[in-house]
């Protein structure tokens, strides 16, 4: 039985993958770099260390993550506030959920200042009782951890939460945390591979249609 809700945030709460891709864009174009829709798909629910890392790496850069990261972060910020929105439906399903008394959470690989942008722009930060950052835990997804901490600080058993994520290390990460998965296929996020989800859905709508197959 589902006793708690936890939501991803980008391409599940925040429509957000685009803007990622344009922030992104703009940090690595100064070097030469031209990050395509194609390659930044890859990197769709992974922490922003590994992705600069990996890109680091691949384009002979003479940087460190610790050096780029904090530009990158100025730059996310500054187009969350002026262009991010909520996912269709999203926000009624989030006040349906609350409306019905399940403890609902954030659990984002993103930093915290970056999550909340979004979330208290879209004045949703009074629906959830905790928000997980990967600020929080040393792990980021495809590892469970920060579900698991998700769980315990809503006081619920991992079996008992649904997870939505729209990225296939998210779902990776909610089974090995043991929890029920609803894979949201935000054509947003790219052709992400959901198939490890216990359901699959294109829109909130359908997700509040099906929601009996798991007691929402």
């Amino acid at each position: 039985m589902i006793r708690g809700v936890i939501f991803d945030n980008d391409g599940v709460i925040v429509d957000s993958e685009p803007l990622h891709h344009l922030a992104e864009q703009k940090t690595m174009n100064p070097y030469g770099v031209d990050i395509t829709k194609e390659e930044y798909k890859n990197y769709v629910g992974v922490g922003t260390r590994k992705m600069f890392s990996d890109w680091i790496q691949k384009y002979n850069l003479n940087l460190t993550p610790e050096a780029i990261i904090p530009h990158h972060e100025k730059n996310l910020i500054e187009i969350f506030q002026e262009l991010v929105e909520p996912t269709p439906g999203v926000v009624n399903f989030i006040k349906y959920l609350f409306h019905k008394n399940y403890p609902l959470a954030v659990a984002s690989s993103s930093h915290r200042r970056l999550v909340q942008v979004g979330i208290t722009k879209h004045d949703l930060m009074q629906y959830f009782q905790t928000i997980i950052t990967g600020d929080d835990v040393t792990r980021l997804k495809p590892e469970p951890d920060i579900f698991l901490l998700a769980a315990q600080q809503l006081n619920i058993l991992p079996a008992e939460c649904l997870v939505i994520e729209d990225s296939s290390v998210g779902v990776q990460a909610a089974k090995a945390a043991g929890m029920f998965c609803a894979g949201y296929q935000n054509t947003n996020s790219g052709d992400q591979d959901l198939s490890k989800a216990d359901i699959i859905f294109q829109n909130f709508n359908e997700l509040m249609q099906i929601g009996n197959q798991f007691a929402l």
